[in-house]
């Protein structure tokens, strides 16, 4: 579970937004590697949406980051304490990502509904924290997006395993 003493420590959207960033490419990432793994098309479609939909968003925190920066989003790799601090954030919020050859799809299953409630505890969070409307706004309709990603993984989950 997420610590949020350490959310708690962001003071600038910036950081923020970065942090961002790096959830979503790990959720993205994730996504991809469980399609990957998926033997039952209806998963890989799951998944396929999901990291889609991940892509998406980090498109939107990319294009968040142009507009509290002032410049275009460049900035791949952090570095030195601040990049240390934003990495360590969002290993805090992604932690557990690990796939396995022959993990169970109940198991992957599991860490996605983590991995969204987790984002969804940082998204809101952010959303405090952002001060301009159009960034709030914007931050509100990835959370939204993220609450139902976790109503189609248990709606799945609840399908797929009522049929086998």
């Amino acid at each position: 579970m997420i610590d949020t003493g350490k959310i708690q420590t962001i003071t600038s959207i910036e950081a923020a937004v970065d942090v961002a960033i790096r959830v979503e490419q790990a959720g993205r990432d994730f996504y991809a590697k469980a399609r990957e793994a998926a033997r039952d098309p209806r998963c890989r479609t799951l998944f396929s949406f999901l990291a889609a939909e991940e892509e998406k968003h980090l498109g939107a925190y990319r294009a968040m980051m142009e507009t509290v920066t002032g410049g275009a989003f460049q900035q791949d790799v952090l570095v030195g304490e601040y990049g240390m601090y934003i990495e360590m954030l969002g290993r805090e919020i992604t932690g557990g990502l690990a796939l396995t050859e022959g993990l169970p799809l109940e198991d992957t299953l599991d860490m996605a509904v983590t991995l969204e409630k987790n984002t969804l505890l940082f998204y809101n969070e952010l959303a405090r924290l952002a001060k301009d409307e159009a960034l709030r706004n914007g931050v509100e309709k990835i959370i939204r997006e993220e609450q139902s990603h976790l109503v189609k993984l248990a709606e799945f989950r609840a399908d797929f395993f009522s049929n086998d």
